[in-house]
């Protein structure tokens, strides 16, 4: 038999607020489990999937809460588009701390615009040799609630513009990649954020890096991603404190390649 490659889509990350309550699903016969918990460094998602021969276990930590918060000006004339590199955007490095039952917890705020995400997948071959395995993700955001519950905010399909009409609009951007209108109604990026495979260290005799129990890789390969905003209006548009931040949540989808016993 000879081995090709499938792409298989493992499953969606869940926001933070529903995840602090997601239960971890029971295994089924084809050996699939899988759940969203969170991590001290975000949601920490994973998954265990048997698929055909190999065996694949995906475990990946990411971020999904966001903020920005701009720098408004009430200076007559400071008329001047919203950018990091003039000092009307802030795009701090969200962190969630003191999580209580029931799913409420507190947010800080850490670092720069940078997001960590960590792979810890691997897979097995038919004899039962463990290695790791890289991963794609991709982020997807929509527009929940009313615009009330969203304080005005709104996520728009593509770079807002400067005038008064545009306050309050904006667009994620993930390593220079846009989200723009995806087919379901969401926003997404068009190209996935590529994640190379953990070291499992096997030498011949043992692993360095495999959980015993889990087999998964004990040390995670880490990706910096950077996360960017475009937002609408300029900075006389944004007079009001409370009317200036905004945090919300990505989706992140993981799927990997995966080889599989067939026909070429």
């Amino acid at each position: 038999m000879s081995k090709k490659v499938k792409f298989l889509s493992v499953l969606t990350a869940l926001s933070v607020a529903a995840s602090m309550n997601a239960s971890v699903f029971a295994a089924d016969e084809g050996g699939q489990i899988g759940g969203t918990v969170p991590a001290d460094n975000g949601t920490q998602v994973w998954a265990g999937v048997t698929v055909d021969a190999p065996d694949m276990r995906i475990k990946v930590t990411v971020p999904t809460l966001f903020a920005f918060v701009v720098n408004g000006s009430v200076t007559d004339g400071a008329d001047a588009p919203i950018t990091v590199d003039n000092g009307g955007l802030l795009l701090p490095n969200v962190k969630v701390t003191n999580v209580q039952e029931g799913g409420d917890y507190d947010i800080t705020t850490v670092g720069e615009s940078t997001m960590r995400f960590e792979n810890f997948s691997t897979q097995a071959d038919t004899d039962g040799n463990y290695q790791g395995l890289a991963v794609n993700v991709s982020g997807s955001i929509r527009n929940e609630g009313s615009a009330e519950s969203r304080n005005q905010w709104t996520h728009v399909g593509s770079k807002p513009g400067y005038d008064t009409a545009d306050k309050k609009k904006y667009q994620l951007v993930v390593n220079d990649d846009p989200f723009v209108p995806q087919a379901d109604g969401s926003f997404g990026m068009t190209s996935a954020v590529a994640m190379a495979a953990p070291d499992t260290g096997w030498d011949g005799e043992k692993y360095s890096n495999l959980d015993d129990v889990t087999h998964l890789a004990k040390a995670g390969t880490v990706t910096e991603v950077k996360l960017g905003v475009n937002v609408g209006g300029d900075r006389q548009d944004y007079q009001k404190t409370e009317a200036s931040a905004k945090i919300g949540t990505i989706s992140w989808s993981v799927s990997a390649a995966v080889a599989a016993e067939g026909n070429p």
